[in-house]
């Protein structure tokens, strides 16, 4: 009786490591998803009035045009753009997005 317990346990813990494996591997994803994000970002547009949610833009612009769907759970060090608004300017300015990775 005791080793048909101990074989249930064993099966049971050897389904558990199987599910976080998985769940590793989906993070790991994740992560490197994001880090290959982590960048200077050139052409997302700007509101023409210049007061505009950086980050919000952002991930805007993740979901439309990357298609990743719970963009709004990223959670970002830091989004900023460079330089002064200038509304005469042919190109939006650059934007710079920094995410933080526990």
């Amino acid at each position: 009786m005791k080793v048909e317990t101990l074989e249930t346990t064993l099966r049971n813990v050897m389904k558990s490591i199987k599910e976080l494996d998985k769940g590793l591997a989906f993070l790991n994803s994740k992560v490197k998803e994001l880090k290959k994000l982590e960048k200077d970002w050139y052409g997302i547009e700007e509101d023409p009035q210049g007061a505009e949610d950086t980050r919000q833009v952002l991930i805007d612009f993740l979901q439309s045009e990357l298609g990743i769907k719970d963009a709004s759970d990223i959670e970002f060090q830091r989004v900023h753009r460079i330089g002064h608004f200038n509304q005469q300017a042919s190109k939006p300015q650059q934007t710079i997005a920094h995410f933080l990775c526990n």
